[in-house]
């Protein structure tokens, strides 16, 4: 048959065995605990029943201060229980304080530039991200390369819609040239019926230019 679970250790300390191992052990430590804590930290060698009896006596004796913290007591010993340190002690503390404030602030020091490395590199670009970005400024470059060898051999690259914009721009000014040819000879034809002066003679009183004069033949333009 299987053996029946032993029962829990009964503590074989006194009362007051048990209330001079905790005050010992409170002013040892100087730190705060609970008693479920006090209870652990002394591998159970009292009971929690006996360990409530003890805290409760060292409170009433003034000997352990307690405060509450939401639902758990927590025990602290008497300050003037606890022994006081040497002079040399308290100055090697204030030293070792002050190292330790150093060392705590050196750390956030680097935690703020440990920080913003990490800003910087999750702002950077992935090696993909680079790789397309090369690919494409290679690209720009060779563009640009093109364009400047275009600038330097005097010749300038005219696009398809700059074409069209100039073809446009022509057919304008010549049907606009060819409506004012027919407009002067109109107005010229109507003056000349209407004085004795021969056309010649009157264009070189006036001082008038025709297009043949100068070397210009509408009629040998080409049509657009």
């Amino acid at each position: 048959m299987p053996k029946a679970p032993s029962a829990k250790k009964k503590s074989s300390l006194s009362d007051e065995d048990a209330k001079e191992m905790v005050l010992k052990y409170l002013i040892k430590t100087n730190r705060p605990y609970s008693s479920i804590d006090i209870i652990n930290n002394l591998k159970g060698e009292i009971s929690k029943t006996v360990m409530t009896k003890v805290l409760n006596k060292l409170t009433d004796s003034g000997d352990v201060h307690s405060k509450a913290y939401g639902k758990t007591l927590v025990y602290v010993a008497k300050q003037d229980n606890v022994p006081t340190p040497p002079l040399e002690e308290l100055n090697q503390m204030d030293q070792d304080v002050i190292t330790i404030k150093n060392e705590i602030n050196e750390l956030k020091e680097k935690h703020k530039c440990l920080d913003h490395s990490v800003k910087k590199l999750k702002c950077s670009m992935t090696d993909s991200e680079i790789d397309e970005k090369i690919i494409s400024l290679e690209k720009e470059n060779a563009k640009l390369e093109e364009h400047l060898m275009l600038l330097k051999s005097g010749t300038k690259k005219i696009t398809t819609e700059d074409k069209k914009r100039i073809d446009d721009l022509y057919v304008k000014m010549y049907n606009f040239w060819k409506s004012r040819k027919k407009m002067y000879k109109n107005i010229w034809d109507q003056i000349i019926e209407n004085i004795p002066m021969k056309p010649g003679e009157l264009m070189e009183e006036l001082g008038i230019e025709t297009d043949e004069m100068v070397g210009q033949d509408i009629n040998a333009e080409i049509s657009h």
